[in-house]
Order: C-alpha cells, then sequence, then structure tokens
C-alpha cells in the first residue's frame, strides 16, 4: 500500500483523494489495533451513557461485568453464572 501512495505523483489526485488513500493505507497496516481502540472508546462511552439505565435496571446495581455484557457489540452473547447472580437483570436491559 505504501508503494501505491508513493508510486502516484503528488499532482495526479486531489488533495482530498490522497488524505483518504493515506488513511486507507494507515488503516490497513493497523486494523486490529484501530478496531481495538475504536471498541474500547465505544464501551466507554456506551458505560456513561447508560449509567442511570443501568443504576435502575432492578433492585441490585449491575456490576461492571453485567453491565460489559450488555454493551458488548457481540452478535450473541452466552450469559453463563450461579443462581441469583443478575442473569435476568442482564438479558433485561439488553
Amino acid at each position: 500500500m505504501e508503494e501505491l501512495s508513493a508510486a502516484i505523483p503528488g499532482d495526479a489526485i486531489a488533495y482530498k483523494k490522497r488524505q483518504l488513500l493515506n488513511k486507507a493505507i494507515a488503516f490497513q497496516e493497523n486494523a486490529r489495533s484501530m478496531r481495538k481502540d475504536a471498541a474500547e472508546r465505544f464501551i466507554a462511552s456506551e458505560l456513561d451513557e447508560m449509567k442511570e439505565f443501568f443504576d435502575g435496571i432492578d433492585s441490585n446495581l449491575l456490576t461492571l461485568e453485567q453491565r460489559l455484557a450488555v454493551v458488548s457489540e457481540e452478535d450473541e452473547i452466552l450469559v453463563l453464572a450461579s443462581a441469583a447472580s443478575g442473569k435476568t437483570s442482564v438479558c433485561l436491559a439488553s
């Protein structure tokens, strides 16, 4: 990808398109860490935004682990826990 960017003369594409190309190159080189950073920012934002909801979902406050299960971006989550540990509260909050 870097070779592609270097091979294209500076005036061959508009400035904004070159910026997009450079962003694509940066993403291709750092996709895993960029995805991880974005997921961490999303989770932190959701936990902050949903705090009042999580605090009032049940008679007991949801724990951090329960809150993380709710805001996770996974399509499917297995909630496996002991009796009276808050599984229903997690499912209600989802």
